[in-house]
């Protein structure tokens, strides 16, 4: 289909329109929907209309928003969208899906709490990057940028304190989150932000996908080999700024020098995590 971004992951499947209007992107939703559940049933899918959801995504709210009508069934327009895990909200600032991670947080820490006393400290780390920090930073990527409001970042150190002072068996007052994250080889928050903005220029130069990222990138790296660095140059106006791309990948790119992205996924996230810890302070807002 034309004029329609799909993504599709299994049995999910989600369409991305986009107009200079709520009148045209609903048309245009209405219109190419049908067209694919059409295309769909006649394949042999079983398609339920009534299951579809649907979101608009905006800087500002909208207070009256238009419903989308497809084959008689109107499709309620939502703030916030579950994909594959991550709740998008309409501004994407992210805050109900950090209001959800802290949720679930709460209480896999007090899981760890409990287990404490049965468990080695060795044993509790184990668990608790099994039972939190693997769900704690899932897709954070997407989610865990500069964009996220600070007051989030706060909250997300704090639900990490808590879980790591669980294992270790500490109080509130008896180490500091900087001590605290150093003793168990964990990045806070704020530093594993950092991380994951080096691991997706990692991935981007390494498989030249997305094609229009990487060869934007491309573009704009200068490479001085003398010196041994890698940086961006920002050649658009419009993108100049403290969140733009380039401004902060370069505040990672600056700590790491050029040999880091001729390496090994494993090798590179070694470096990345003695890098950060190194040079990044721990930073509780």
């Amino acid at each position: 289909m034309s004029d329609v971004n799909i993504v599709a992951y299994a049995d999910d499947m989600y369409f991305i329109f986009e107009a200079n209007t709520w009148e045209e992107v609903t048309t245009l939703a209405a219109k190419k929907t049908k067209e694919a559940i059409d295309w769909l049933k006649k394949s042999g899918m079983v398609i339920n209309t009534c299951k579809t959801e649907a979101a608009y995504f905006a800087l500002r709210e909208l207070s009256n928003p238009q419903e989308v009508n497809i084959d008689g069934t109107q499709i309620e327009l939502k703030k916030t969208l579950n994909v594959l895990g991550l709740t998008f909200d309409y501004k994407l600032h992210w805050g109900v899906h950090v209001e959800k991670i802290l949720k679930e947080a709460n209480s896999r820490t007090q899981a760890i709490r409990h287990l404490h006393e049965h468990l080695s400290i060795d044993e509790c780390l184990a668990v608790a990057h099994g039972l939190f920090f693997s769900k704690f930073y899932y897709c954070s990527s997407v989610w865990l940028t500069d964009l996220l409001p600070k007051m989030l970042v706060l909250r997300l150190t704090t639900a990490s304190n808590s879980v790591l002072r669980a294992a270790f068996g500490y109080r509130v007052k008896d180490i500091s989150t900087a001590a605290l994250h150093s003793k168990a080889r964990i990045l806070t928050p704020y530093q594993r932000s950092f991380k994951d903005k080096a691991m997706v220029f990692w991935r981007v130069v390494n498989s030249c996908e997305p094609e229009n990222l990487f060869l934007e990138l491309l573009n704009q790296g200068i490479h001085h080999e003398r010196n041994k660095t890698f940086y961006l140059q920002q050649n658009n106006i419009g993108k100049i700024g403290r969140l733009s791309l380039e401004n902060r990948l370069n505040n990672i790119l600056s700590l790491l020098g050029d040999k880091w992205l001729d390496q090994s996924l494993t090798s590179v996230k070694k470096m990345l995590n003695e890098t950060i810890k190194e040079n990044i302070p721990a930073k509780c807002l």
